[in-house]
């Protein structure tokens, strides 16, 4: 018939609102880190990123000392600074490595207890459990780390 069809690539899909609530945070930092990144899917990835880790990085200046209205400020300006070098961002490398294998009540407990130096019992009043719990619980989110780093990071 001598028609000639021609097929360009596929166009990789656009992060929307939706697919970036569903994103993982790595996904989201390799499509933001793009060069041919759209303004709206970096504004996308941006904000869903800020939606699920503001907390996370507030309460961590919280437990430093910061007062809140300063926590506000260090918290924004950590998230400036992920959009302004969001090219130097190794695509290779998790967005945050071993911690993302634990849920979040996890993360917190273990960075409570272990790298803030709470007792188990402080830890578990911030938390909302009890003492035993938390033991228990930080034993296992350890666990899982060390399989996770044995096993290269696929748990």
């Amino acid at each position: 018939m001598g028609s000639s069809l021609t097929t360009s690539p596929p166009e990789r899909p656009a992060i929307t609102s939706s697919g970036a609530d569903t994103a993982s945070d790595e996904a989201l930092m390799r499509r933001i880190a793009e060069p041919k990144a759209s303004r709206g899917e970096i504004e996308t990835g941006m904000e869903a990123l800020v939606a699920r880790r503001a907390k996370e990085v507030w309460r961590y200046f919280v437990r430093r000392g910061a007062k809140p209205h300063t926590a506000d400020d260090l918290t924004q300006e950590v998230f400036l600074r992920v959009l302004r070098e969001r090219s130097r961002f190794d695509t290779a490398q998790a967005f945050a490595p071993s911690l993302a294998a634990l849920s979040e009540g996890d993360r917190e407990l273990l960075c409570l207890t272990r790298f803030e130096g709470l007792t188990y019992e402080k830890a578990a009043g911030i938390v909302g459990c009890s003492a035993g719990a938390a033991k228990v619980r930080a034993f296992r989110a350890l666990e899982k780390l060390r399989k996770w780093m044995l096993e290269g990071g696929d748990a």
